[in-house]
């Protein structure tokens, strides 16, 4: 925890420097306003780790959470979670909420239930997967490089054009993004049945960057196979680890190992589920009508 308030201490100091801040201390004083107190032990918040049963499971498995609200690496958290969600929303495929997911599927201007491919019919499947403990297993350096390159790649085109004042060729900005980066994930206590313990790997369910980070991570997998351009999938998409794809196959097992093949992350396993008929995705049920209307 003292290592961890002197880094909030040096992000400060970045933020204080930094020339689109002028002098104003707003940002430094935000990442800085969870140390209670740097010295009196009884003062640091740590998170207490719980689960939450998922009752959509048989059997009932459980949810790990990691309440990080109050903590002293909060801010630079929420920080960085400012600073992704621009991004997040301009890559293709990823799902906002059951509302975001009933406008896209409202939005596709045609849905024939089968298709010839070369004299081959090919049915319509729904396609579902879901990521085993994603989070933990989310290979955290590689997270952060990912992040770090899709920031600098999309302020460096927008910039001027949206007038932002945060630039990342300013090499202090950059510094003070990967170092809010390592603050919000690296290291990071809780408390658990009176003991305390460090997360070792993978990204913590509460911290606010964690979703954003996710998001890109999986992107950067999905981009680089080229899924949302495949001439089979009429319809993919991701909320977290949670996937969903409209695939033409010539039957279910196709239908499945098309995304099973393509869609591969580092560390992960992803279990996968395929139905001509109806399918439950969030808290939405997905079924084809008698004249194979979505």
């Amino acid at each position: 925890m003292r290592e961890k308030i002197k880094a909030i201490r040096k992000l400060a100091e970045l933020a204080e420097n930094s020339v689109h801040y002028g002098t104003s201390t707003q940002l430094s004083d935000f990442f800085q306003s969870q140390i209670l107190d740097p010295i009196d032990e009884n003062l640091w918040k740590l998170p207490k780790f719980y689960v939450i049963p998922k009752i959509h499971k048989t059997p009932i498995s459980a949810r790990p959470i990691l309440p990080c609200h109050s903590v002293v690496q909060g801010p630079a958290g929420k920080f960085v979670s400012k600073m992704l969600k621009g991004i997040v929303k301009t890559k293709q495929g990823i799902i906002h909420g059951s509302k975001d997911l009933a406008l896209k599927l409202h939005s596709l201007k045609s849905l024939p239930s089968v298709k010839f491919d070369t004299d081959e019919m090919k049915r319509l499947y729904l396609v579902s997967g879901d990521v085993v403990a994603f989070y933990p297993n989310v290979n955290i350096q590689k997270a952060h490089q990912i992040a770090s390159d899709y920031l600098i790649e999309y302020y460096g085109s927008f910039s001027e054009e949206l007038d932002l004042d945060w630039v990342p060729r300013d090499v202090n900005n950059i510094c003070m993004f990967r170092e809010a980066l390592s603050i919000a994930n690296d290291k990071l206590l809780c408390q658990f049945d009176g003991k305390i313990y460090r997360q070792v790997r993978g990204l913590a369910m509460g911290v606010a960057s964690s979703p954003n980070l996710a998001n890109l991570y999986s992107y950067f997998f999905e981009d680089r196979v080229g899924i949302h351009s495949h001439p089979d999938v009429f319809f993919y998409g991701r909320y977290i680890d949670d996937y969903l794809g409209l695939v033409y196959a010539k039957d279910e097992l196709s239908a499945k190992r098309l995304l099973e093949n393509s869609i591969v992350f580092d560390n992960c396993t992803i279990e996968w589920s395929v139905s001509d008929s109806y399918m439950t995705f969030l808290d939405m049920t997905l079924f084809f009508d008698k004249d194979k209307t979505l």
